[in-house]
């Protein structure tokens, strides 16, 4: 389900995902200086919460809300292994949404390393 996502983990580890400093600065949209994989991803996710409505991920932060994630610092301190598909999803949703208001926090999420353990999560769920 989740492979147009976790097939671009390769190219994440692989290439620069972007420099928040110039996103925050130049663009407040947070369209600035990413890298070709984090454009990918940004497309993938977008494609997901197009074509999966039944997950209502357009609600991301009511999804992380009730699952105890959403505010402070509860995202970065969530034990990805316990969450499922959807709530992994509303995660990678928020960091790009947020992104979109607060430029260089979906790079901040990826430098942090929690991109790649959700997207990690997400490959898990569709081995399993």
């Amino acid at each position: 389900m989740y492979e147009k996502l976790t097939a671009l983990i390769p190219a994440l580890q692989r290439e620069n995902f972007g420099d928040h400093k110039t996103i925050a600065e130049e663009d407040y949209y947070g369209r600035g200086n990413f890298g070709e994989a984090a454009h990918r991803l940004k497309a993938e996710i977008r494609h997901f919460v197009e074509k999966h409505p039944e997950f209502n991920l357009t609600q991301y932060s009511d999804i992380l809300d009730a699952n105890g994630l959403w505010g402070g610092n509860a995202a970065e301190n969530a034990d990805v292994e316990k969450l499922d598909g959807k709530v992994v999803m509303a995660l990678l949703v928020a960091a790009w949404r947020v992104d979109r208001i607060y430029g260089g926090t979906f790079v901040s999420f990826y430098e942090s390393g929690h991109i790649l353990k959700w997207l990690e999560r997400l490959k898990a769920i569709d081995e399993t």
